[in-house]
């Protein structure tokens, strides 16, 4: 059950991104004054997108180890 439910939003999300990417595509080359779809042209018709997913369990030591901070991954 939530693996759907991920999944449709996973889903949304890249199709807002793939839109976003062609407004802001677009938006680049008119202000260059570049043909509208100069971009877009060379990007293609099919981006491909990855998505990476991290899991870090909480340490049950962490007076133990060694090492930076925490941090974002980017």
């Amino acid at each position: 059950m939530y693996g759907f439910y991920y999944r449709d939003i996973l889903q949304e999300y890249t199709e807002k991104i793939i839109l976003l990417n062609e407004v802001v595509l677009k938006a680049l080359s008119r202000s260059l004054n570049l043909k509208e779809n100069c971009f877009l042209d060379q990007y293609g018709e099919n981006p491909n997108m990855v998505t990476r997913f991290n899991y870090y369990p909480p340490c049950l030591r962490p007076d133990l180890t060694l090492g930076v901070k925490q941090h974002a991954d980017g």
